[in-house]
């Protein structure tokens, strides 16, 4: 499933950022900005279920493949949080960031 995401900056340094659950795109609505500021462009996604993203069946697989349609591979930065997190840990390989948190 593509999901919905929104993005701060512009450039070739690119951070991904996952929200955890009960919480959508917004919970990086600081952290996006002051990526920006240091020359990234940082693209949160909304996870299935949540945000304007479409809802569908639920598993921690899905959350992973979800990910892996809709961000971009090789990016130098991947932050998740909760289960952000754990979707991130299982697509990490398949989007192979530079680094993941």
């Amino acid at each position: 499933m593509r999901l919905h995401t929104t993005t701060w900056g512009e450039g070739d340094r690119v951070a991904l950022l996952v929200h955890g659950i009960m919480a959508d795109h917004r919970t990086w609505r600081r952290v996006g900005p002051e990526l920006a500021e240091r020359g990234y462009r940082a693209i949160a996604v909304d996870l299935r279920g949540h945000g304007a993203s479409a809802r569908g069946e639920y598993s921690q697989q899905l959350f992973a493949d979800d990910l892996v349609e809709t961000l971009p591979v090789g990016a130098e930065l991947a932050i998740g949080h909760s289960l952000g997190g754990l979707a991130l840990s299982l697509a990490v390989e398949r989007l192979a960031p530079r680094r993941a948190v």
